[in-house]
């Protein structure tokens, strides 16, 4: 899905776009705060609230309406004094339903998840500071698909992949990813017809960059990525690549390569190549400067070549080798 960050004191710059917040253990917003998110709710927007919010900016419990108006819940009793600890005590606050509507129960039976209709939009309310919990972002899936906002639909759907997009000043469109598990991922995203897949590694982020025409222009990732059945990338290290000729990177002939770590690169190609180059450089005062070269090799379709340790500290650019220098000044 498409999202931003913003902070208490900025609400009242928040976009008339934006269709849902998500307000993670709040506790003691000031009066003002909570009268924007309050409207922004009554306005038709969705609000997805945890722990609790019935504390003043000075952090005394003098604020138990909000529990009523916002969440449709009655404060019952404390469980526990902070949120110290929470992530193994559970709901922080005791409460029961009054307008809202219980989805989720505590084994206690007491309220875990209630959704609440306030004006024009709802509120997905739970007195449990799930943020402190693992496996937190099954709570967001649920509030998302509660809210109706559409989210960007991946294979498998894996809460340990984060995905955002982010939409430039042109036609092209950006897709990012962080992989939070601790084990590599292969992950399928279908932009318009293709299916586009990439392999992140554990604790690592990924990057998708596709232009108009549907073409991927440039690409993070740390094993291969496809698109459909075609190959574009095969990488045994951590790698990003970006075409610079407006083509997609198959069929670029002037190519920037971002290594993070040295390894070996196999970029898939539909070029008739001549006497393809892989420059080593460095960037000073705006200016690329060439110190070294790859040698690349023509193989199977692929662009192959290896990179060392003192070469993933720089900047790659592939192009032929009589256009190289020419495609440096226009960098």
């Amino acid at each position: 899905m498409d999202f931003g960050v913003i902070n208490e004191y900025s609400l009242h710059k928040l976009p008339t776009s934006a269709k849902a917040i998500i307000y993670p253990v709040p506790f003691c917003p000031a009066d003002e705060t909570y009268h924007l998110i309050k409207d922004f709710v009554s306005n038709g927007g969705s609000l997805y609230l945890s722990g609790d919010i019935s504390y003043d900016a000075n952090r005394s419990r003098t604020r138990q309406d909000r529990l009523q108006e916002l969440c449709g819940v009655r404060y019952v009793s404390e469980n526990y004094p902070n949120i110290t600890g929470s992530n193994e005590r559970g709901a922080c606050i005791r409460v029961e339903a009054t307008t809202g509507n219980v989805l989720s129960k505590s084994p206690d039976g007491s309220p875990m998840i209630v959704a609440n209709s306030l004006g024009e939009g709802r509120v997905f309310y739970s007195p449990d500071p799930l943020e402190f919990h693992p496996g937190s972002p099954d709570i967001y899936k649920g509030f998302l698909n509660f809210s109706g906002v559409t989210r960007i639909l991946i294979q498998p759907d894996d809460p340990s992949i984060r995905v955002f997009r982010l939409p430039t000043a042109t036609e092209e469109t950006v897709y990012v990813f962080f992989n939070e598990s601790k084990e590599e991922k292969r992950v399928a995203l279908v932009i318009g017809t293709e299916t586009i897949t990439l392999s992140i590694g554990a604790g690592k982020p990924g990057l998708i960059k596709t232009m108009s025409s549907g073409e991927v222009s440039a690409l993070e990732s740390q094993g291969e990525s496809t698109i459909g059945t075609t190959a574009l990338m095969d990488t045994d290290c951590h790698v990003m690549i970006a075409s610079l000729d407006d083509q997609g990177i198959d069929e670029s002939k002037s190519l920037m390569v971002l290594p993070i770590e040295p390894g070996h690169v196999r970029i898939a190609t539909r070029i008739d190549w001549k006497n393809p180059v892989v420059g080593v450089g460095e960037m000073r005062s705006g200016k690329w400067h060439r110190l070294d070269s790859i040698e690349a090799k023509l193989s199977d379709g692929y662009l192959d070549f290896h990179i060392n340790h003192l070469q993933s500290l720089n900047v790659l650019l592939i192009a032929e080798e009589d256009w190289l220098d020419k495609l440096a000044e226009n960098l």
